[in-house]
This record gives structure tokens, sequence and C-alpha cells, in this order.
């Protein structure tokens, strides 16, 4: 017979038995002793369906890495075992060592465990929130975290019902610094400052319905977002979103042509950005703030566009610069005085500035003033149709391109003394025509995709002077000789397409301007000969049918 304190502790263990297995009852996680001398450790109890369990225990200490650690109480384990046999283990990440307990160094701010399961779904994750130390921990499948994503600093279980999931991960992410990213109302150019525990869109910007793009070999919509990289994304208001997380590591990768990149946390001018190779050429920074522009500098939160020649690596440089008190918003690069410069203002107040040159650009220019990809949707654009933002109107009509316009739109001119700019719609349907002069904007009420520009004389009376006698007439150039400049003079009793040009002696042209259609009015255009030599010249004038000619005489 045995004896009363055998009996009873015979007892004693089938109740606790019992008490752990009942219906409803939950055993309790229990760390091992370690000699690690962790910071902070936290046990995982796992369960399958059938009740088989496994405490798995994690945890970051100086001793800590990402081997096993026999000092941290970490032993190898064999791989789990066939399906349908209860198996949790940590997978380490050399990806063929598993153990049941895993110490990570505390040097980094970030780190991930992954658990390896089999057994019979579904699986209950029990832990206590309190062992966790501050910062974001969040059990995670490793589909970017879109199936499962618990927060454990709030939450103490979790049960894995689907049973194609048989591996997750727990990450963590110190309590780290938080940066602002600030959107307005319509489509943004704007990237990620800082490394967050959760990089999905909906995760970063709740409220918001639209769909990020970001850009590769085209338009991607990606289901996690990166620092380093700029997005483009449409918001209903303006707003203004907190990001907290860590820094984010390492230089901005661009691949040759058009990039959308993002400087993580930091702010600097342009000219303190680095490059490697330092052979790389690149173009200017476009920023968006409702219409594309030249950035002089690249901030947090904000996404930029910059085309590369090669394969490189752009490192923005270390915290935030405080910039000198300069306009975010410039000139192009290197632009040439001689430019005048075209603006185009929709109802909203966003401008677009283009650029008319007296040449054609070539070699490098080519490169340098290539606009970036248009917004993915209809944002407001307006550019010339061969992308660039210069063109050679002074030579032949140019063609600009209009998206997302609200309209009236206000056209206005600058740099452009003694000649006009003639605006017509693109299309050749003559719903719009105006002849731009400094000071004098012209608004245009009816949408259009396109307009034609052009350079011409500057119509300076809409009246016919007695000369003239009313009709079409090619007036005296005046001064007549002349030793550098001149100016020519033509008359138009009707609208009418316009050709003046300027020949030598042997009847070759030394000049032309292609002025396109014109308004009846008189016109005065200024010719420069000052490289041309000594001797006779004539000028000539088409306007529809009519043609007439006159001499110039270049005395030096």
């Amino acid at each position: 017979m045995m004896s009363s304190v055998t009996s009873c502790l015979v007892v004693c263990a089938f109740l606790t038995f019992a008490i752990l297995t009942s219906s409803g009852a939950q055993a309790q996680p229990v760390a091992p002793q370690s000699a690690c001398g962790a910071d902070w450790e936290t046990p995982i109890l796992v369960q399958d369906a059938k009740r088989s369990s496994a405490t798995l225990t994690i945890g970051q200490s100086s001793s800590g890495s990402d081997a096993v650690n026999a000092a941290c109480g970490e032993t190898e384990s064999p791989p789990n075992p066939p399906p349908g046999i209860f198996g949790a283990r940590f997978r380490y990440p050399d990806g063929k060592t598993f153990s049941d307990t895993d110490y990570r160094s505390n040097a980094s701010a970030r780190a991930t465990w992954t658990i390896t399961l089999s057994g019979t779904h579904s699986f209950t994750f029990t832990w206590d929130p309190a062992t966790l130390p501050a910062g974001d921990f969040r059990l995670k499948d490793t589909i970017n975290g879109g199936i499962v994503n618990i927060d454990m600093a709030t939450t103490a279980k979790y049960i894995l019902s689907d049973k194609t999931i048989t591996t997750l991960v727990i990450e963590k992410y110190a309590e780290g610094p938080c940066e602002d990213i600030t959107v307005q109302a319509g489509w943004n150019l704007f990237s990620i400052p800082l490394e967050a525990y959760d990089m999905r869109p909906q995760s970063l910007f709740l409220d918001a319905k639209a769909r990020p793009y970001g850009f590769g070999a085209g338009y991607e919509t990606p289901a996690q977002l990166s620092t380093g990289k700029g997005y483009w994304m449409k918001f209903k208001s303006a707003t203004t979103y907190e990001v907290c997380g860590t820094l984010a590591d390492g230089g901005i990768d661009v691949a040759i042509g058009w990039n959308l990149v993002g400087p993580h946390n930091q702010t600097r001018i342009v000219s303190a950005v680095t490059k490697n190779p330092t052979t790389t050429v690149l173009t200017s920074y476009y920023g968006y703030d409702g219409t594309i522009h030249v950035a002089d500098s690249l901030k947090a939160g904000r996404g930029y566009w910059v085309n590369s020649n090669k394969v490189a690596v752009l490192t923005v440089g270390a915290g935030k610069t405080d910039l000198p008190g300069s306009s975010p918003v410039v000139t192009l690069q290197s632009e040439d005085p001689s430019w005048s410069t075209l603006t185009i203002e929709t109802s909203l107040g966003r401008k677009q500035r283009l650029y008319a040159s007296q040449r054609a650009l070539s070699g490098d220019e080519l490169f340098a003033y290539e606009m970036p990809p248009r917004a993915p949707e209809e944002a407001f654009d307006a550019r010339f149709s061969s992308g660039l933002q210069v063109a050679a109107v002074y030579a032949a009509p140019a063609l600009i391109e209009l998206t997302g316009a609200d309209y009236p739109l206000m056209l206005s001119v600058d740099n452009l003394p003694d000649a006009a700019l003639y605006v017509t719609d693109g299309s050749g349907q003559s719903a719009f025509y105006t002849a731009l002069q400094e000071g004098r904007p012209a608004t245009i009420d009816v949408p259009l995709s396109t307009l034609r520009v052009s350079l011409g004389a500057q119509q300076v009376s809409n009246e016919t002077p007695a000369e003239a006698a009313g009709g079409f007439a090619l007036l005296p150039g005046y001064p007549n000789p002349f030793s550098r400049s001149t100016t020519l003079r033509y008359q138009l009793p009707a609208p009418a397409p316009v050709r003046l040009s300027v020949y030598n002696a042997l009847g070759q042209a030394v000049a032309t301007f292609d002025e396109g259609l014109r308004a009846a009015g008189v016109y005065e255009r200024a010719f420069d000969a000052s490289d041309l030599a000594a001797g006779f010249y004539y000028y000539t004038l088409e306007a529809g049918d009519f043609r007439a000619s006159r001499t110039l005489v270049l005395v030096k």
C-alpha cells in the first residue's frame, strides 16, 4: 500500500496536469535560465491543435549573435519533423541551423527571428508583452506581412489557422526617431525617411485610398515601400503623416536612366550629394509641388527624379543640414541667359516653366534638359513634344503637350525683348491664338491637349499705316543702310500664315523667321547681322499668296 505522502504526490501531479490541459486553460511560457547576460528575453509558447507544445525564447545580449552560442543556452536542434508531427524551431540566418533559443546581438536596433512550424493546424502562440523592451515587435508572415501582422507589444496571444503558412518571422525595431511626411491634395512625389516596422502603404498611410507608384523599367505598384526610393501617390487632402522607425543604412542605388529617389531622413543641398563612381553624369534633381521643378535641395520625406548615365550609388550624407535661405524651386542648371521663359499657370496656381532657345540643343544638352517621365495618371504636366524643357522655337514652331490642367490657363513670357511668342491651338482647329509679349499675359479658357508656339515679330499696332495702303505690305527696314542690326517690318490686313526670311546676294538664306499664323496688324522683327560680312542682302515676306522683297545694305 502506498504511503499517504506518495498518494498525495500522485494525486497532486494528476490534478496539475488536468488543470494545464483542461478546456480553456492555457499553459504559460517559461524562459530557460541563461548565463548570457541578456538585456531582455521573452519566452513564446507554441501549441498545435493536438496540444503538443514547445517554448521558444528570443532575446538580445552583448554575447548574442547570428550563430548558436552555448553561453546563451542555445543548443542546435534537428530540423522540424515531417508534416503532421509537431515541431517548432528557430531557423538561424544561415538557413540550415535550428534551435529553440535565439539571442541576437544588442548592438543592432533591428533584429529578425524566423520560426518554422510542423504539426496540425491551428497553432497558438502565447507570450507576455511586459517582457518585451521598448520598440516595435511584429509577428508576421514572410509575404510582406500581408496575411499575418501582429503587434506583440499590445497582444498576448495569436492563433494561426492558415494551413498554407508554416513559417513566421518576428521583427523588432528599436524605439527610434520619427519624421513627418507632408503631402498636398492631389498628386505628390514622396519618400519614406525611416525604416518603419511596417512598410506597407496601407499601414503608413491609414486613410489613403490610392495606391503608390514606384518606377523601375516603368511604373509599378509595390506591396512594400523602401527607404531611398521615391513614389508617386494621390491624396484626397493636404495632411501630415508621422513615420517612426530606425535610421536607414547605406547609399541610394540608381540605375541607368530615370530613377525615383528619396534622401532617407536627411536634408541636403544637391551639391553635397556624392556619387560612386565619380564619373557618373546626372541630370538636375526634379521635385514636384503641383508641377515638375528643378530642386536645389533634397528634403526628407520628399521624392525626386534624377537621370543617370551609369549604375551608381548616391550618398546624401549623415544627419540634417540647415539650408541657406534659397528657394526650393530654381531655374535649370546652366540655363542660357538668352533663353526666353514661357510660364504656364493653372487655375489652381500650379506653374510649369518651359524655355525658348535661339538654337537647337545637341549632345549632352539633350541629356541634361530631358524632363522626367509624366506622373502615372492625370497630374498637371506641360512639356515640349520632344520630351525636353527647352525648344528652339526661333528656328521652327514647337509643340507643347498638356495633361491634367485646370482651366483657365494663364500664359506669360519673360526675357523676350523686341519680339513675340505666338501660341496657337496645336490641333490646327484655331480654337486659340495669342501673341505673347513681356508684361502682356494671355488666358486660355478652352481645354486643349497641345499648343503650338513659335517666335516672331512683335506686333506693334493693329492699325494700317499710311504707306501700306491697307493691304499686305513689306515695309522698309530701319535703319538702312545699317552696321550691326536693323528692324524689319511688315503689315497684314487679315490673319495669315507668315514666313520672313533674309538672303545674301547669292540667294542663300542667312536667317529665317518661321512665324506661323498671325493676326491682322503691323509687326516688327529685329535682325542681328553682326556675324555677317558687309554687302547687299534682301528680305522676303511670304503671307498666304502674298510675296514681296526689299533690299538691305550692311556696312562695316
